[in-house]
């Protein structure tokens, strides 16, 4: 389990080689990552008239499924499940 990491790495593909290399044959590896393009983030974008997202110091990234998946896939993952969930706790607050 990745809870909320891989927006903050520097190099996320050595990351997933390495959740590879020590995974067991039969082993599943759980990613998670804000979405940085929900609705309530956009709505904030536009009325502020900006084309950036809400900016976090410490994120070197922004993933969207389609991306997320692209790069699981150079690293030999197969994808079952990419899925947004409804959460009301807000991990991390507009700036």
């Amino acid at each position: 389990f990745a809870g909320e990491v891989i927006e903050h790495l520097n190099n996320a593909g050595k990351f997933l080689e390495c959740c590879s290399r020590n995974l067991k044959d039969d082993g599943s590896l759980i990613l998670t990552t804000p979405n940085t393009f929900a609705f309530s983030r956009l709505f904030r974008v536009m009325t502020r008239f900006t084309n950036e997202p809400p900016v976090n110091g410490e994120h070197t990234c922004y993933y969207t499924p389609q991306t997320l998946l692209q790069l699981a896939n150079r690293y030999g993952f197969d994808v079952r499940d990419c899925f947004y969930t409804n959460s009301t706790k807000n991990l991390h607050p507009p700036i």
